[in-house]
């Protein structure tokens, strides 16, 4: 078979520029494919790069009361929000509840907080799948039973945590402090153990804390309250009786 060498130079010819273009348009829907994030990771905090600010984490004792339904900005698979009545360029969170503070603001301890009300939640049932279905079974607004709780909070004995299982708890409650003006609230556990809590010192000593704890992991705190709650517990049920197997 005979190949005309005209006809086959013209074909190339005619499609080098078809090429051409399909290349080009490629790289331009790659480009405009290509996510380009308003926040980035830099040394541990995270950067909005439209307002030049970082971002903290917050222990998870912190929590937005509100968060908004608009996405703020994203990282990767991290979505940041505005929180319902705070100052973006102190405060944000992400999906997750998480709660972020600008470099430069001060973090207040609960004392610090203008606490209103606080809801409180059993942490025993079981978990929902998103946070908006999770709904108190009561809310503390009574202003000296909260002042009390932040009081024995701040001033209470901070004792050593002992060892202890879900089973270890008659009741085992979240409560949330909230502080509206801020858009903050800070979570507090309060935890009534089956039973007494016996510290043995390193010289043999015995120590009775009793049942009672106001509880916070994330800053290792275990502070004995005696019947500071005892009329919720009674009001609602929180003692579980132990049940035969």
């Amino acid at each position: 078979m005979v190949i005309d060498g005209g006809a086959e130079k013209k074909m190339r010819r005619s499609f080098t520029p078809f090429i051409a273009l399909l290349l080009c348009a490629c790289a331009i829907l790659c480009a405009c494919t290509q996510k380009k994030y308003d926040f980035s990771m830099e040394g541990g905090a995270y950067v909005d790069h439209r307002a030049n600010i970082k971002y903290i984490a917050a222990p998870s004792c912190y929590e937005p009361i509100e968060m908004s339904e608009e996405i703020y900005g994203e990282m990767d698979k991290v979505k940041f929000f505005t929180i319902v009545g705070a100052d973006p360029a102190k405060w944000l969170c992400e999906e997750l509840g998480n709660v972020f503070y600008a470099e430069g603001v001060k973090l207040p301890t609960l004392s610090e907080m203008s606490i209103g009300s606080a809801d409180v939640f059993d942490a025993q049932k079981p978990i929902t799948n998103t946070a908006d279905e999770e709904l108190p079974f009561t809310t503390i607004d009574d202003a000296d039973t909260l002042t009390a709780i932040i009081e024995a909070y701040a001033n209470g004995e901070n004792v050593p945590r002992p060892v202890w299982t879900e089973k270890s708890f008659d009741v085992n409650w979240r409560i949330k402090l909230d502080d509206d003006g801020l858009g903050i609230r800070y979570v507090l556990t309060y935890l009534v153990l089956k039973d007494n809590y016996v510290e043995i010192t390193n010289s043999g000593e015995q120590i009775d804390h009793g049942t009672r704890f106001l509880y916070n992991r994330f800053e290792n705190k275990l502070i004995p309250v005696g019947d500071l709650l005892d009329e919720y517990v009674s009001e609602f049920g929180g003692i579980i009786e132990e049940t035969e197997e």
